[in-house]
């Protein structure tokens, strides 16, 4: 978790009325590298799918 709040994805944010808990949250920058991820795996995805 520490590596992705470095890079940016992802953010830990606190819980209101539990100071022990921290919420894991997706940053714009991690909504576009998992858009991306998805674009780059669906071909691949659906070779393995299809078969021989």
């Amino acid at each position: 978790m520490d590596d992705m709040e470095r890079m940016g994805p992802a953010v830990r944010k606190a819980v209101p009325g539990d100071r022990r808990v921290r919420a894991v949250e997706t940053t714009p920058r991690g909504v576009e590298l998992f858009d991306a991820a998805h674009v780059a795996a669906k071909p691949p995805a659906e070779r393995v799918v299809a078969g021989p």
